[in-house]
C-alpha cells in the first residue's frame, strides 16, 4: 500500500550558484517527454500501451512516500531519498540492508542493470537481435559466463557472510520486479523492447563484475597495438612515438622517488635501469618469438584486435581518455586537521550514470558514496574513518601469446596437447540461435586464428576472483590497515590504485595517507641480451605460448607499489607512470597515460601547502594543458613563419600571433588560441600520425603521445620518421591546414574586406560541446549542455577526437563522478553527470547534471538516523516491511 504525500513538488534547492539559469529544465522535462517519446523517437505502437508504454514512466516518475510489504525480509528498512537524488537505507541486519539496496537500486536502474548484465554474459542479442552478435562473441571469447558462473557457485566457500549479503541483494532485486510486474510499473524500455526483466541472481551481478573490471583492465590489446604498428614503422620508430617511459616522467611517478621499495631496487638486483629500459622488447630474448615473424603476425594481431573491440564493448579499448583523477594531502597539509581526498574516475559518461549514489546504514556498516548500478555496496566513497579513490595504473595484468596450432591441438612444453572447447548457444532476437564454440589452450580462450598460429588472452579475470567482497569488506573498514587487508584478501584484478585516506581513531585530527595497487600483476621471467634474468611485468607485444615465457608467479603483496605517509605529505594517481626505473620488478607492459594531467595535479599540490576543501574543488575544475603549453613555442614557430611569409594566410597569422603568444594553455571557451592549437595538433595527427596507423590497418589506435611530439621536435626536428620532411615544415603546414579548416567553416572569408580579419568567432565553445549519450542509444534521451571548457589532458577532462571536423567529434568519456571528502562523517562532497533516477520522466533523472557541468557539488555527509536531519532535505521515505 502506498500513504503519506506523493512527493511530487520540486528538488529542493542544492548548492547552486551559477546554475540557477537551467532549473528550468527540472520541470520542463516530466512534461514534454510523452511528446519525445512519440513524435521524437518514432515509437512504436507498443510505446503506446497504457499498461506496458509511456504511461508507465509517468506512473513511476516520482518517488512519494510508501509503505510496503515486502516478502523476504527479517526486519523493516527506511529508504530516504534526498533533494540531491541520494538514497539513504536504513536497516537492522546487513542481510536487510543489503535486500534493501537491491530493492533501491532495481526501483530507479532496473533497465540499466539488465542489459549491462546481459552485454556481459554474451546474451545481448537475446533482446537486440542479429545486430549485437558480435558484442556477444567478444564476451565469450573471454570467458566472462564462465568466470560469473564460477564466481555465483564458489561464492558461498570463499566467504559465507558475503553469500548471504549478495543473495539478499539479488532478493532485493527481484522483490522490486514482482512489484513492478504486479504494478504494471515495469521500466519504459522493457516494453519498447517487448521484452520482460529476466530474475536477478547472483551470476548475473557477477557477470556485470566482470564487465567493470575488464574496462580497467589493461594488457588484453595494448601489446597487439604496439606489436602491430611496430611492424609497419620499425621497432625503433614505434618507440620513439610509445615509449614504456614517456618524456617528462620523472619526478612524477605516483610512488616517490626513483621506485625502490622495501629496500629493493633494480640496480641492488644487479640490472641497471638505463640498460634494461634501453633495449628493444620486442626482440626475441624478451618474447620468445623471432623479429622475422612480426610482419607475418600482424593479421592475426588485427584480427585479434577486432574481435576484442567490437563497438559494443568500449570497455577493451585503448585510450588516452581512460584513466581518472585522485589525490590526496596529509592532515599537516589539509585546513582541517585531517587528510582529505578527491577522486573522479574517467569512465564511459552516459545517462542514467553508471554511478548510483548511496548512503547504507546497519549497525556494521555507515557509508555513502557510489555504488555501480548492478553491484551491492559502495566502491568509492567514505565512512566515518576513511575516504578512499580509485583510479587505472595501466599496468598489464593480461598477457597476450601466440599459439603455434595444429587442427584441434597446441605446442606447448615441448609437445603437443588437445584444445579444451567450450560449446555455447547464443540466442538472437528474431532470428535462429548461433552456435559458438570456442577453444582454449593452457594460457586462455584463443580470441583469433589463423591458419596453424592462434592468439590466446591469459588473464586472471577469466576464472573466479573475489574483488566484490573487498568491496563489501573495506566499506566497514576503520583504519588503514584493515582497508589494505580487505584489498590482500580478495582483490586480484584489476590493476587499480587504491588511495586511501583515515583519521586518528575519530580524534579530530591527524590521520593518514596511503595508496597501494593491490592486483597480483603476472611476473614473466626474461633473460636480457647480456644474460641478467629479470622478472617483468606485462610486455611490449605478444609473447611466445610454448611455454618458456608463462607467469612464474605475482607480485607479492608487500612488494606491490604502495606507501603510506609519504614525507612530501601528498599524493597523486591520474594514471601517470607509476613507479620511477628503480622498481625491481621493470613495468615493461601495459599503456601508461601520456602524464598530462599529473603535470597540472602534481604542480598544484606542491604549491599549495596547506588544501582546502574549496582548492580540492579548484583543482577539479583546472582546464591548464601541460602538454599544449609544452608544444606552444613550436606552434609560435608556425604562426611567425606564415606570418612573415607572403601567404593567403599571412594576415590571420599575424592576428593569431599575439593570442598563442599571450595564452597560458588553458582551455576556455571564450578562448580562441585553445582552438587553433587544437586544430594545428589535429593537423600534424591527420597528416603524420594516422597514415602510420592506416598502413598498419590498426586505425582505431591511441593517439601518440603530444609530450613525445614535442621531445621530437626539440631533439629530432630533422631526422625522425615521423615527420619525414622535417617538424619545421611539418609545424608551418599544420598551421595552414588549421587556418583552412577554420576559415572555410568558421569564417571570415579569405576575401573579406576586414582587415586585419576578424578571428573572435573562433573561440572554444564554438567547436568544443558537451553531449551526454543515453545508454539506449535514442538521442532525445540524451542531454546536451553545450559548449565545455577542458580538454583531453585538462584535470576537467573533457576529450575528443583527433579531427578537422567543426564542431569537434566529442568522446562521451569523462567525469563518471568527483569526490572531495575528508575521513569522517562530514565535509563530504560529490556530484554526477546525470541523477540517482534512470526515468527519463523523473525530475531525478538528470538533476545534477548541471551541477556536474558548473563544478558545483551536493553534500554527502554522513547521516546515520533516518530522522535525519539531511543536508539537502528529503523528497520521499519509503518503508519496506517484512
Amino acid at each position: 500500500m502506498v500513504s503519506g504525500p506523493d512527493g511530487s513538488g520540486p528538488p529542493p534547492a542544492l548548492r547552486r550558484r551559477r546554475v540557477r539559469r537551467r532549473a528550468w529544465a527540472l520541470f520542463v522535462i516530466p512534461s514534454a517527454v510523452f511528446v519525445v517519446l512519440v513524435v521524437l523517437l518514432g515509437a512504436t505502437l507498443t510505446g503506446l500501451d497504457p499498461v506496458n508504454g509511456v504511461w508507465t514512466a509517468a506512473r513511476t516518475a516520482v518517488w512519494g512516500n510508501q509503505t510496503t510489504t515486502v516478502p523476504g525480509l527479517t526486519g523493516p528498512v527506511t529508504i530516504v531519498r534526498d533533494g540531491a537524488g541520494t538514497a539513504h537505507i536504513y536497516a537492522s541486519s546487513d542481510p536487510d540492508l543489503f535486500f534493501g539496496q537491491g530493492y533501491e537500486q532495481a526501483s530507479d536502474r532496473l533497465f540499466q542493470m539488465e542489459v549491462e548484465s546481459l552485454k556481459a554474459q554474451g546474451s545481448l542479442a537475446s533482446w537486440l537481435g542479429p545486430s549485437a552478435l558480435t558484442s556477444d562473441e567478444t564476451f565469450r571469447y573471454l570467458g566472462v559466463p564462465q568466470a560469473a558462473a564460477a564466481m555465483a557457485t564458489g561464492l558461498a566457500s570463499v566467504s559465507p557472510s558475503a553469500a548471504q549479503d549478495l543473495s539478499a541483494f539479488d532478493s532485493g532485486v527481484n522483490a522490486y520486479i514482482n512489484w513492478s510486474e504486479a504494478h504494471h510499473a515495469v521500466p519504459i524500455e522493457f516494453g519498447l523492447l517487448g521484452v520482460r526483466p529476466f530474475p536477478w541472481t547472483a551470476y548475473a551481478t557477477f557477470a556485470f563484475d566482470r564487465l567493470m573490471v575488464i574496462a580497467q583492465t589493461t594488457g588484453f590489446t595494448e601489446p597487439l597495438y604496439f606489436a602491430t604498428l611496430a611492424a609497419s614503422v620499425g621497432d625503433a620508430s614505434a618507440n620513439e612515438i610509445q615509449p614504456i617511459y614517456p618524456a617528462d616522467w620523472q619526478n612524477f611517478t605516483v610512488l616517490p622517488g626513483n621506485g625502490t621499495l622495501n629496500g629493493l631496487s633494480l640496480s641492488g638486483l644487479g640490472v641497471s635501469p638505463s640498460y634494461l629500459f634501453g633495449e628493444d622488447w620486442l626482440g626475441a630474448w624478451a618474447t620468445g618469438l623471432p623479429p622475422s615473424s612480426l610482419s607475418s603476425l600482424a593479421p592475426l594481431y588485427r584480427a585479434a584486435i577486432a574481435n576484442l573491440s567490437d563497438p559494443a564493448t568500449v570497455e577493451l579499448r585503448v585510450s588516452s581518455a581512460f584513466g581518472s583523477n585522485a589525490w590526496a594531502v596529509a592532515a599537516n597539509r589539509s585546513s582541517l586537521g585531517v587528510p582529505l581526498l578527491a577522486n573522479d574516475p574517467h569512465l564511459p559518461l552516459q545517462i542514467p550514470s553508471l554511478w548510483v549514489p548511496t548512503e547504507l546504514v546497519d549497525p556494521n556498516y555507515d557509508v555513502e558514496g557510489w555504488a555501480l548500478a548492478g553491484l551491492p555496496g559502495v566502491l568509492i566513497g567514505h565512512n566515518a574513518h576513511l575516504a578512499w579513490a580509485l583510479t587505472n595504473s595501466e599496468g598489464a595484468t593480461a598477457l597476450d601469446y601466440v599459439e603455434q596450432l595444429n587442427g584441434s591441438r597446441y605446442f606447448e612444453n615441448g609437445g603437443w596437447h588437445p584444445l579444451t572447447y567450450t560449446n555455447e548457444t547464443i540466442d538472437v532476437a528474431g532470428a535462429a540461435p548461433v552456435d559458438l564454440t570456442l577453444p582454449w589452450t593452457d594460457n586462455g580462450p584463443v580470441v583469433a586464428r589463423l591458419g596453424t598460429v592462434g592468439l590466446s588472452v591469459r588473464w586472471a579475470g577469466t576464472g573466479a576472483t573475489w574483488e566484490a567482497i573487498a568491496e563489501i569488506e573495506f566499506d566497514r573498514a576503520s583504519n588503514v590497515s584493515s582497508f589494505f587487508a580487505d584489498l590482500r584478501a580478495y582483490w586480484t584484478v584489476p590493476n587499480l590504485n587504491a588511495l586511501v585516506v583515515s583519521d586518528n581513531g575519530g580524534s579530530g585530527t591527524g590521520g593518514h595517507l596511503a595508496w597501494v595497487i593491490p592486483a597480483a600483476y603476472p611476473l614473466v621471467a626474461v633473460t636480457m641480451p647480456d644474460g641478467a634474468t629479470v622478472e617483468v611485468i606485462g610486455s611490449r607485444g605478444p609473447l611466445n605460448g610454448s611455454g618458456a615465457f608463462e607467469p612464474i608467479g605475482s607480485v607479492p603483496f608487500a612488494d606491490r607499489p604502495q606507501v603510506e605517509d609519504p614525507a612530501q605529505g601528498y599524493l597523486y594517481t591520474p594514471n601517470q607512470p607509476t613507479v620511477g626505473q628503480e622498481y625491481p620488478f621493470p613495468f615493461v607492459g601495459g599503456w601508461w597515460d601520456s602524464g598530462g594531467r599529473a603535470h597540472s595535479i602534481g604542480p598544484f599540490l606542491a604549491a599549495h601547502p596547506v588544501m582546502s576543501v574549496g582548492l580540492m574543488e579548484a583543482l577539479q575544475a583546472n582546464v591548464s594543458d601541460a602538454w599544449a603549453l609544452e608544444l606552444k613555442p613550436y606552434l609560435v614557430d608556425g604562426l611567425e613563419q606564415t606570418a612573415n611569409a607572403s601567404s593567403t594566410y599571412g594576415a590571420f597569422a599575424r592576428v593569431l600571433l599575439p593570442l598563442v603568444e599571450d595564452w597560458n594553455g588553458t582551455f576556455y571557451t571564450g578562448e580562441v588560441a585553445p582552438t587553433f592549437y587544437t586544430y594545428w595538433w589535429n593537423s600534424l595527427s591527420r597528416s603524420e600520425y594516422d597514415p602510420r596507423l592506416a598502413a598498419a590497418g590498426i586505425s582505431s589506435a591511441p593517439s601518440w603521445f603530444p609530450n613525445q611530439v614535442a621531445w621530437i621536435a626539440a631533439n629530432d626536428p630533422g631526422n625522425s620518421t615521423w615527420f619525414p620532411t622535417g617538424f619545421l615544415t611539418a609545424d608551418k603546414v599544420g598551421v595552414m591546414t588549421a587556418f583552412e579548416v577554420l576559415t572555410s567553416t568558421l569564417g571570415p572569408s579569405l576575401f573579406s574586406t576586414n582587415a586585419p580579419p576578424d578571428v573572435s568567432g573562433w573561440t572554444w565553445g564554438a567547436v568544443h560541446t558537451f553531449t551526454l549519450p543515453s545508454i539506449t542509444g535514442v538521442a532525445a534521451f540524451g542531454r546536451d549542455l553545450g559548449p565545455e571548457n577542458g580538454d583531453t589532458f585538462t584535470v576537467s577532462v573533457a576529450p575528443f577526437t583527433d579531427n578537422y571536423t567543426v564542431p569537434l567529434t566529442e568522446v562521451a568519456l569523462g567525469s563518471s563522478l568527483r569526490l572531495v571528502s575528508a575521513p569522517s562523517a562530514s565535509p563530504s562532497f560529490g556530484v554526477l553527470p546525470g541523477g540517482g533516477s534512470g526515468n527519463i520522466a523523473s525530475a531525478y533523472y538528470d538533476n545534477q547534471l548541471p551541477l556536474w557541468f558548473d563544478h558545483e557539488y551536493t553534500s554527502l555527509a554522513l547521516v546515520p538516523d533516518p530522522a535525519g536531519p539531511f543536508p539537502e532535505g528529503v523528497v520521499s521515505t519509503w518503508t519496506l516491511n517484512p
